[in-house]
């Protein structure tokens, strides 16, 4: 008689679940036309091979920019520049940068829309071309495992538990404040240990500052210090739960 242990029905039902996420995502690549979306009551431009602001992990940062008043914020990998758009008015600075020319063009555009101005845009990989330091660095990086197929698959995927997030690690020390923290998104549906596990082995301490239960994933914002502080329980302060969006 064939056994399924408690292990195996749940590593199956993982596969499942990202194989489901993979297919949505690959759909929403497709959009081959500049849209404008809605995020929070703002229309913003989306443009082709961008990473949309209407995601629900750029969601999750938007709503914890609270806490980023009166800091010297970086956003790296800024997509259409949501968080400078909303955030303006209420960071004492804003630096954004992302590998993908067309995206800083995007964001460029939304924030000449809203007429936001002092926001310094660099194009590069990781660090290139970014000036200063900061008190927040947040980092809405790929996270999905697997390698890039196409383009657009950049913005999501062959990142948050390899050697993306190692490089990051090892360079986000010259551009952090003492004090400073950094701001990570992740998703249990990823290699979950497998990210904590690079945090850990790179010297920094985590917590969970929120979380966000959509469709058959939690999204969690990572607080990432420098040090090896123990690492503390999950929180679940902030949870709530919602359905998938285009």
């Amino acid at each position: 008689m064939l056994t399924v242990t408690a292990t195996t029905r749940n590593r199956t039902l993982d596969h499942v679940r990202l194989a489901l996420v993979t297919f949505y995502l690959r759909l929403r690549d497709r959009r081959q036309r500049a849209t404008i979306v809605e995020v929070e009551g703002l229309p913003l431009l989306a443009l082709p091979g961008v990473f949309p602001p209407d995601s629900f992990t750029t969601g999750l940062v938007l709503r914890n920019r609270h806490r980023l008043a009166g800091r010297d914020v970086l956003d790296m990998g800024c997509g259409a520049g949501a968080l400078a758009v909303l955030s303006s008015g209420h960071v004492r600075s804003m630096a954004i940068t992302d590998v993908n020319a067309d995206a800083t063009r995007c964001a460029r555009l939304n924030l000449a829309w809203h007429g936001v101005e002092g926001v310094r845009v660099s194009t590069g990989d990781l660090f290139d071309g970014v000036e200063g330091t900061f008190d927040t660095i947040v980092f809405n990086a790929p996270f999905f495992p697997g390698t890039p197929l196409r383009e657009s698959e950049r913005n999501w995927r062959g990142g948050g538990s390899g050697p993306l997030l190692e490089r990051f690690l090892h360079d986000v020390p010259a551009h952090l404040r003492p004090g400073g923290e950094i701001w990570l998104t992740h998703a249990d549906i990823a290699d979950e240990p497998g990210f904590r596990g690079i945090l850990g082995r790179a010297g920094y301490s985590w917590s969970i500052q929120d979380e966000l239960d959509i469709w058959i994933e939690r999204f969690k914002l990572y607080r990432v210090l420098p040090g090896p502080e123990a690492n503390p329980p999950e929180a679940h302060s902030n949870a709530a739960c919602g359905g998938p969006h285009a």
